[in-house]
């Protein structure tokens, strides 16, 4: 049997660390993250500990068969703890419960999916006195013609509760949160109301204080009690717990961080990072009324006081995977870049189909079809060139599907959309792998607007001026000798030390070539080698650099 065992690694766990979801430090009392491999304990995918990420000293325990498995692309790249409804986790309780005895002010963050479709409870974490089966609190489902998730009061004679309607087999993010107010002191909010108004429970009509008494005897996840009763079927990504409620501001950051990272789409919102503090810092998404479907990007956020994230892959939920994988006829995306840390970039596309049309294109383009859907992109630091992966299963498209270079990115840099109207940036595709369609070193600048041709006249690419704005080359840039017999030369000026990304194609549209070479700031001169033995004929060398792309057309005798 093949078995692996993850270490823990206290140096990205310690106690007393400033980081925390979208940076909101103060009285937070548990935080566990799936996608933090220091943190879990797993041998053959199977979980024996998962350790606080603030606070090491703290864990949920597993052993034999009530340890849940392992997911390392449950949901957009990241991990997840799969829980079969037979497994149950124990964690810290009595003085070290993250919740006090007798506390009425609290906030609960929980990522999860329940793919449970019967008609009996669930819980997903709990914290109560197990022996006498009252004062305590847990998240549960239930079934009641509806499937609804909430809070339950674990307190006889009340056990009453606040319910949301949810989806099995969809990912939430949700918050409990208990404000210790003598009516509507309790709430829900997750991606469904968060722009909204928000559910709000008065847990006796009177005060908050002689309906609930916690207790911190146990702290379980994945069951009530013990496993044989409504265990849970589903998935937990993160659990974070703060002993105070969390709205406002705060709330805006930790539901950011947590969105961005999980795929998971807030029309309407605007995204703030961890160092926004009210007045300053960054919004790296600003709400649009026109692009505001399937909303994702990519991030790092590791700053002294952020939220521990690096996130340089991703799609959104509503088109794609854990894994990437598209879903049928979603014309799934998947961001791929480097980052450095306070880059972020992200998407949302206008809500048009995924069908083929030949209006809103220049001239220059005569002949070509394109996707009626665009995309807005913001782009926050510097992500430099990045990769972007579009799938077409499930699409209905004309023209040649096993050619890449049909497959264009076109770029609007005046961010209006109007394709017809200022400055084009081309990015053609280089692979198709199955149903995937792969762009690599692409530059998108802050507010451009983009779409992609399915049906792209290859004939562009061999004109000595292709369709591509960019300034015209210095008397230092040259490609020589052209005509070539048997080896060319590239001679550039470089606004800083890069890497320069070369492909050569023939008159067909079929990469013959593709070089990766290493440049610095200045005149750098470069041997394209052993291009020699191409056959006689017209190519194109496409070469990436200071953030352009740029074609040039070669003559082979």
């Amino acid at each position: 049997m093949y078995t692996r065992t993850v270490l823990i690694l206290l140096a990205i766990a310690c106690k007393g660390m400033a980081q925390a979801p979208g940076g909101v430090t103060p009285q937070l009392k548990m935080w566990i993250r799936a996608d933090q491999p220091g943190t879990i304990t797993a041998t053959a995918g199977k979980i024996s500990a998962w350790r606080y990420l603030n606070d090491a000293t703290k864990s949920f325990t597993a052993s034999g068969t009530d340890q849940p498995d392992w997911q390392t692309n449950g949901i957009n790249f990241q991990s997840s703890a799969r829980f079969s409804g037979e497994h149950i986790m124990n964690g810290p309780a009595g003085v070290n419960a993250p919740i006090p005895a007798g506390d009425d002010d609290y906030s609960l963050f929980i990522v999860w999916k329940s793919s449970y479709t019967g008609d009996q409870g669930e819980r997903l974490w709990m914290q109560w006195n197990c022996v006498t089966q009252k004062n305590g609190f847990s998240l549960d489902t239930y079934y009641n013609g509806n499937f609804f998730y909430g809070g339950q009061f674990e307190i006889s004679p009340y056990n009453q509760g606040l319910k949301q309607p949810f989806t099995p087999g969809t990912w939430n993010i949700s918050q409990l949160n208990l404000q210790n107010l003598a009516t509507k002191d309790f709430e829900i909010i997750d991606q469904k109301n968060l722009t909204t108004t928000p559910l709000l429970l008065s847990s006796n009509g009177t005060s908050s204080n002689t309906a609930r008494n916690i207790l911190t005897n146990y702290q379980v996840l994945g069951a009530k009690c013990d496993k044989n009763d409504q265990g849970f079927h589903g998935d937990i990504a993160e659990v974070i717990i703060y002993d105070r409620p969390i709205s406002g501001l705060e709330r805006t950051k930790v539901f950011s961080y947590l969105a961005l990272k999980y795929g998971v789409s807030l029309p309407g919102f605007n995204y703030q990072a961890s160092d926004w503090n009210g007045t300053t810092g960054t919004i790296f998404w600003r709400s649009n009324a026109t692009y505001n479907n399937d909303i994702f990007g990519i991030g790092r956020d590791e700053s002294a006081t952020g939220s521990l994230l690096n996130l340089p892959q991703s799609n959104s939920l509503n088109t794609g995977s854990g894994n990437g994988a598209g879903q049928t006829g979603k014309g799934n995306v998947i961001l791929s870049a480097s980052l450095d840390n306070g880059d972020y970039l992200m998407t949302a596309h206008n809500g048009q189909a995924l069908t083929q049309t030949t209006a809103g294109l220049p001239s220059a383009l005569a002949g070509t079809k394109r996707l009626a859907r665009k995309w807005l992109v913001q782009n926050t630091g510097d992500v430099d060139a990045m990769g972007l992966t579009f799938d077409i299963n499930g699409l209905t498209l004309s023209g040649d599907l096993t050619n890449p270079l049909n497959f264009v990115i076109v770029v609007d840099l005046d961010g209006d959309g109007d394709f017809t109207t200022g400055r084009l940036r081309y990015f053609p595709a280089n692979t198709i792998t199955g149903s995937q369609v792969f762009f690599p070193n692409i530059f998108f600048p802050n507010g451009v607007v983009f779409t992609i041709t399915t049906q792209f006249p290859i004939q562009l690419l061999s004109k000595p001026e292709p369709p591509v704005a960019r300034p015209g080359p210095s008397a230092g840039e040259q490609v020589y000798p052209n005509p070539f017999r048997n080896e060319t030369h590239l001679k550039l000026v470089l606004s800083g030390r890069q890497k320069v990304a070369c492909r050569l194609f023939n008159a067909n549209g079929c990469l013959m070539r593709e070089w990766g070479l290493e440049g610095r700031n200045g005149n750098n001169a470069f041997v394209l080698e052993q291009p020699g033995n191409l056959p006689a004929g017209i190519y194109s060398l496409m070469v990436y650099y200071n953030k352009q792309l740029h074609v040039y057309k070669l003559i082979k005798e």
